[in-house]
């Protein structure tokens, strides 16, 4: 939560303050899209290894037709399964980056949270000291 007073000067002072309960959230959710990423991380890999082994069998189905190289090759990656699993893996990293954004967003909330509380009680200590 953000507050704004104002200091005996007159000038307004702006402070971030988290409850426990806040922080908790805050923490809890970053968990979730850390878990979340995980997941997407691993679906990715998993689709890609099947998108290899998918065009691997079309591309030794091509081989049983007469071409070259490179016609065998663009069969293989026009065969349905690949063109298919082609469209799901870009759909997850599509989402993975999404959540990998949200993830980094939050990450910096909770920085600037620590590095605003930690100039508030290096400020709170300099004045009890007498500064």
């Amino acid at each position: 939560m953000v507050s704004q007073k104002t200091d005996k000067d007159g000038e307004k002072e702006m402070s971030l303050k988290l409850s426990e309960e806040e922080l908790e959230r805050a923490c809890d959710f970053i968990r979730k899209l850390g878990e979340e990423l995980a997941e997407l991380e691993e679906k990715i890999f998993s689709l890609t290894e099947k998108r290899k082994y998918e065009f691997d069998l079309a591309y030794l189905n091509a081989c049983q037709i007469e071409g070259t190289q490179r016609q065998k090759e663009a069969m293989a990656n026009t065969a349905e399964e690949v063109v298919a699993l082609n469209e799901e893996i870009a759909k997850v990293k599509g989402r993975h980056i999404k959540v990998k954004k949200r993830l980094d967003l939050e990450m910096a909330k909770l920085d600037i949270w620590r590095t605003i509380s930690a100039n508030i009680r290096k400020e709170k200590d300099w004045y009890n000291k007498g500064g």
